[in-house]
């Protein structure tokens, strides 16, 4: 699993084929494996110091290869608080808006390694790509896009790279997809 690097996040080890990343300036620690199975939690050490800090949900679908469909901010009620309270919950809620948008930009758009199938007709840049063209993401070039494979209607046997996208398009043509398979 390739994800992009972060101000965030900072990549601390390999614990049983997890690639750990520890948060910068925020109290998440996420673990992700080659194949997209995400962990997600807040770093047990530094909860005191974030009190109000709240969890953060992984919304993915078993049945599609766990690919993350999107990321749900966990709200809680405290009742009445004092005016400093809730100046820090506010600032929790919002270092938590920051870290699913981060999430969302390095995660989301990054999830290598799967061949999937178009359900509608699709045009980029002049490319026109028909209904059921499989399409496989296979790599990030230098200058942050993707160069992404795509087999003409369905043929494994006859792949081109026609095309290289930048990840909005690739998240946009990924939630347009009806279905996923692990690429081999």
């Amino acid at each position: 699993m390739y994800i992009k690097e972060s101000k965030m996040f900072k990549k601390r080890e390999v614990e049983k084929d997890y690639y750990v990343y520890e948060g910068v300036g925020n109290p998440y620690v996420f673990a992700i494996t080659d194949y997209g199975i995400l962990r997600l939690e807040i770093n047990p050490q530094l909860r005191e110091n974030y009190k109000f800090i709240p969890d953060i949900n992984i919304k993915s679908d078993i049945f599609k290869n766990n690919i993350i469909e999107e990321f749900e901010i966990q709200t809680t009620s405290y009742g009445s608080v004092n005016r400093y309270a809730l100046a820090d919950m506010i600032k929790s809620q919002q270092l938590a808006i920051e870290v699913v948008k981060e999430l969302e930009r390095i995660i989301l758009p990054y999830q290598l390694g799967w061949i999937s199938e178009t359900n509608i007709d699709l045009e980029f840049k002049g490319f026109f790509i028909p209904k059921g063209t499989k399409f496989e993401i296979i790599e990030l070039v230098e200058d942050e896009n993707f160069k992404v494979f795509f087999h003409k209607l369905g043929d494994m046997e006859n792949e081109e790279c026609i095309q290289i996208m930048n990840a909005d398009e690739i998240a946009s043509i990924i939630q347009e997809d009806s279905e996923y398979e692990v690429a081999e």
